[in-house]
């Protein structure tokens, strides 16, 4: 929904992990692309960074459980959780502003609402963990809002140390019920809030380029 907006009033891409199944990936490169923007490969950082310094718009989601080349442990609701600090190193590698956004669906058939929230200020910081913990805090405050419709079935604290319960244990007889993780009071249903973040090159369109 954020593409549909943005793809009216600047150049827009989108990073993705492309599908295996030949049928699904023709799907979504033909649906996901039919009101304009281009898709780009999750693992193809050289065209993400290509594209901000064609002064596009890319958007990518950062909230999810990432434990490759530029992880970090970064708190979550006050539990660790494997996080992708490619915002902020991007923001510092290209000078792009970063400016997060959320929808959220009305009750009914009302439609939704989402809001763009202004550039960050003093970011990206000297620490790429805390940028990202800031981050978080925005996440943790637009779930609180709205917490039915963040998607609580992917399992954002995978893999921690022996020092934290196991969120995701299935229930064995003769043990211990694995601790369970403190969601909201209300029924939790699959659905994204937020989380995702747009990066967009700070000149003007149409600015030179060195």
């Amino acid at each position: 929904m954020g593409g549909r907006a943005l793809v009216n009033v600047a150049p827009f891409g989108f990073l993705y992990r492309p599908p295996k199944n030949e049928v699904i990936a023709y799907a979504f490169a033909r649906f996901r692309t039919a009101y304009g923007g281009h898709g780009i490969p999750r693992d193809d950082i050289r065209a993400f960074i290509s594209a901000l310094r064609h002064n596009e718009c890319v958007w990518y989601a950062p909230d999810q459980s990432y434990r490759k080349k530029g992880a970090a442990m970064v708190p979550l609701f006050g539990i660790p959780a494997a996080s992708n600090t490619l915002t902020s190193r991007l923001a510092s590698l290209t000078g792009a502003p970063v400016l997060p956004y959320f929808f959220r669906r009305l009750p009914g058939t009302q439609g939704y609402v989402g809001v763009i929230h202004p550039p960050l200020e003093n970011f990206p910081s000297e620490c790429a963990a805390a940028d990202t913990m800031r981050f978080h805090r925005m996440i943790e405050a637009q779930v609180r809002l709205v917490p039915e419709q963040y998607l609580w079935i992917h399992r954002r604290f995978k893999g921690l140390s022996a020092d934290y319960p196991n969120y995701y244990g299935r229930y064995a007889p003769g043990r211990e019920r694995s601790a369970v993780l403190p969601m909201p009071r209300r029924t939790v249903a699959a659905g994204r809030s937020g989380g995702d973040a747009l990066i967009n090159d700070k000149r003007e369109r149409g600015a030179p380029r060195r």
